[in-house]
């Protein structure tokens, strides 16, 4: 499992540093999301940054900015698809404690 955990944090880095979007399951939803920034939050778990463009949602709102714990996804895929930095992207995410990798 913790293998599983880290070979999806490097196919997510490399998601964020060629700008490629993604596609996951998380909480029982398929989306689509361009990823900025990965990094770890206070409690040390691994969270990532992203603009959902596409697919479902808990809080019903589709599309917007939103934060997802790797551990919670499944199912990643990168797709053959480049994404532009958003213009309200703000690096350095006060959210996390640490920064992995952000655009």
């Amino acid at each position: 499992m913790y293998q599983q955990r880290r070979n999806m944090r490097s196919e997510i880095i490399d998601a964020i540093g060629d700008k490629k979007i993604i596609t996951f399951t998380y909480s029982g939803k398929h989306r689509k999301v361009e990823p900025h920034c990965l990094g770890e939050n206070a409690s040390g778990n691994i969270i990532l940054r992203g603009y959902q463009i596409d697919g479902g949602s808990i809080s019903r709102e589709p599309e917007g900015w939103k934060l997802f714990k790797v551990e919670g996804i499944s199912s990643l895929e990168i797709l053959d698809a480049d994404f532009d930095v958003r213009k309200d992207y703000k690096r350095n995410d006060s959210a996390m404690s640490k920064i992995i990798s952000q655009i």
